[in-house]
């Protein structure tokens, strides 16, 4: 017959948790138990509770894993949550509880990458590589160099993860560069005094510099707003289209399809892959 016993958590809440479950997942309290108090041998009766260092939430997951309730689609978990849980089964060594939690985070992606620079600890933490680029990816709507970004990712992170991870962030802004520069396609420049477009209608030289101010305020949009919009909302760019287009083909000189081919190319993610 299953006994139950109370897990402390850290503000004092009690958690009951079958016994049996927890010795069998845990050497760590399967040996708490075995070695019991000394007021537990004169009252001839084996402990009753835990004193816990974690927190209520981490404690009722726990509790809820051991007896089989926890699911995805119910579950409501933060990556935030599953760090906590993930640095629990170091602890106790609960070495089921990260494959379960990888299988976790994998159903509960999108709810999980909301809290993105987490999510991508989480992945650090349980050594996950085959997720690693995914949650790089997430981070990538997070502007690092903002301070309170900054001060989360530094806590976080071990600074050699954090540094790569800034590292990772002004590549891809490069690589967007180039993305940029090479879109402009529509036009062809035999010499600098007479470009044209492909269709071969010359250029006037009030589309030439229409043409470069749209670049240079392309590149200052790069600078100024976070780097993910024109990594995963493709109508982003539609905000930095250029209107002038070709008075004979009637074709914009931004070629904003072969930005978007570019950007899913797997090339430009080879070329940006980092060993962290």
């Amino acid at each position: 017959m299953s006994s139950f016993i109370d897990l402390i958590c850290n503000d004092g809440s009690r958690v009951p948790v079958d016994r049996g479950a927890l010795s069998e997942c845990s050497p760590f309290f399967a040996g708490m138990f075995q070695m019991p108090t000394g007021e537990q041998e004169l009252e001839g009766r084996p402990g009753r509770e835990v004193q816990m260092t974690e927190d209520l939430e981490t404690v009722q997951f726990l509790s809820d894993y051991l007896a089989n309730k926890v699911s995805p689609s119910t579950s409501q978990t933060t990556a935030t949550l599953v760090f906590k849980l993930l640095e629990c089964a170091d602890k106790y060594f609960i070495e089921r509880l990260p494959p379960f939690l990888r299988v976790f985070v994998s159903l509960t992606w999108h709810v999980l990458a909301e809290d993105a620079l987490s999510l991508f600890a989480v992945v650090e933490k349980a050594s996950w590589t085959d997720l690693r680029w995914r949650a790089i990816r997430e981070t990538l709507k997070l502007d690092i160099g903002e301070p309170r970004v900054m001060s989360r990712m530094t806590k976080l992170l071990p600074s050699q993860t954090w540094s790569n991870l800034i590292d990772v962030h002004d590549r891809r802004k490069v690589t967007l560069y180039r993305v940029l520069f090479t879109s402009f396609e529509r036009y062809k420049q035999y010499s600098l005094a007479s470009p044209s477009c492909v269709c071969g209608t010359p250029l006037s030289p009030g589309q030439i510099i229409r043409h470069y101010r749209a670049v240079a305020e392309v590149i200052q949009r790069i600078e100024t707003r976070p780097l993910a919009e024109f990594l995963w909302a493709p109508d982003a760019w539609n905000d930095d289209a250029f209107t002038m287009t070709c008075q004979d083909c009637n074709q914009a000189f931004f070629d904003e399809e072969k930005v978007t081919r570019l950007l899913n190319d797997p090339f430009v993610v080879l070329e940006l892959s980092v060993n962290m």
